[in-house]
């Protein structure tokens, strides 16, 4: 049946589920023949299938340069790329006063609302074969920047390599993924373990070889084929842009103290240096923009008390030579 399944998506696996022997399709250096020839895979041997395909006009030399680039990158021991979340204003100013970062099931209060873990998160946290869902904290894997501003306007930067210590296992891409298509179709036959052990494979241990791997083909997925050696800049929104990123999975509570920075980005600033230029002149406000004013006055003045820095980020791009 699921072979079937599989053939009306136009994945043709023959027999069996197992990978398959026929050579892969050509269409992209990282496109595998069937979702399973991809998933049944280890991160090294995808690696080298993306190495293997590559056809830059250099005999695949740049993109093995960049591979090479972003693994010096992932290592954990140079502090270039930190576990981080986003959170908004008010949840930022709650989680700097009382020193503990809620998760959805500990009903935090966000936007002045009491939240809870939705049936979704359920859903996916069972997909995930969490042992206790209330102690994972969801974060991602980011080089720079200002994170997943959809979550928040604030990016909280945890300390490196410490973060270890809690981040156990890793997921290439947001575990929402797997309620949408194209997985929602290809697991809804499955069994819950079958289920389980494809999410696994697509797992890996956080700064293990495979991590390594894992950004490396995340990276080049955003890059194939190109002739060019890629830039901090370019390898850091190549592992997160936008909503597109690597899931953290932090076990255990996350703590003030563990926090390196928070960044933000410098358009958020201008928007409340002209609100709070509006209130001077006496220029009538909305209730929104008098609150929104207030929580983010409220989280400045409680980063400079707890003496955490607060960065002004507007891309990707680093500030200093990395080595």
């Amino acid at each position: 049946m699921l072979n079937r399944l599989l053939k009306k998506l136009g994945w043709h696996l023959g027999d069996s589920t197992a990978v398959p022997a026929s050579p892969m399709l050509t269409v992209s250096p990282a496109l595998p023949a069937s979702p399973f020839d991809y998933i049944n895979r280890s991160w090294e041997e995808r690696k080298k299938v993306l190495l293997a395909k590559s056809d830059d006009w250099f005999a695949g030399g740049f993109t093995k340069a960049n591979v090479d680039a972003v693994e010096f990158a992932a290592d954990g021991k140079r502090g270039y790329v930190h576990v981080i979340f986003n959170l908004g204003a008010d949840a930022l100013s709650n989680f700097l006063h009382s020193g503990k970062y809620l998760n959805a099931y500990q009903k935090p209060v966000v936007g002045g609302k009491l939240r809870g873990a939705s049936k979704n998160r359920r859903k996916v946290d069972e997909m995930l074969a969490l042992a206790d869902p209330e102690q994972v904290y969801f974060c991602a894997i980011s080089g720079a920047g200002t994170g997943v501003r959809y979550y928040g306007e604030y990016c909280v930067a945890l300390k490196s390599p410490d973060d270890a210590k809690f981040v156990k296992r890793v997921l290439d891409r947001n575990s929402y993924d797997f309620i949408s298509e194209p997985f929602k179709t290809l697991l809804r036959p499955l069994p819950t373990s079958q289920k389980r052990d494809l999410i696994q494979n697509m797992m890996c241990d956080f700064r293990s070889d495979d991590f390594k791997s894992m950004l490396s083909i995340k990276v080049l997925q955003h890059n194939a084929a190109r002739p060019r050696l890629l830039t901090p800049g370019q390898i850091a929104e190549g592992i997160l842009v936008d909503e597109d990123y690597v899931e953290a999975l932090h076990e255990g509570s996350v703590e003030r103290e563990a926090i390196l920075e928070v960044r933000s980005h410098p358009d958020d600033r201008l928007t409340e240096l002209g609100i709070e230029q509006a209130w001077h002149q006496g220029k009538n406000l909305t209730p929104e923009e008098l609150l929104w004013m207030g929580r983010r006055q409220a989280v400045s003045s409680r980063l400079e008390s707890r003496d955490i820095p607060h960065k002004s980020v507007s891309d990707q791009g680093r500030s200093n030579r990395w080595k």
